[in-house]
C-alpha cells in the first residue's frame, strides 16, 4: 500500500479514533526468547522511520528500493 493509498483508506475510518501501533521489545533470558509485544498509542516521533535503503544480510550489499515508510516498532 502506498501512503496515499493509506490515506485514502482512513479518510474512511472513523476520525475520532485512537490511532494504535504494535511496539515490539527484544527479548532477554530464557522465558522471553521473542521478545514482548505491546499496542501504544501512534507518536510519529517515536513510531515511524522511513528509509529506501536496507542491507541484504546474505551480502552485506546494501540495496535500493522504492522508499518504505515503518509504523510501530520493531526490537525497540
Amino acid at each position: 500500500m502506498t501512503v496515499a493509498g493509506l490515506i485514502e483508506w482512513l479518510k474512511t475510518q472513523d476520525q475520532d479514533a485512537v490511532v494504535c501501533v504494535v511496539f515490539h521489545e527484544t527479548g532477554y533470558g530464557y522465558y522471553n526468547q521473542g521478545g514482548t509485544a505491546k499496542t501504544v498509542a501512534f507518536d510519529p516521533s517515536k513510531h515511524s522511520t522511513y528509509d529506501s535503503q536496507w542491507v541484504d544480510k546474505l551480502t552485506d550489499n546494501v540495496k535500493i528500493h522504492p522508499a518504505e515508510l515503518l509504523i510501530g516498532v520493531y526490537e525497540g
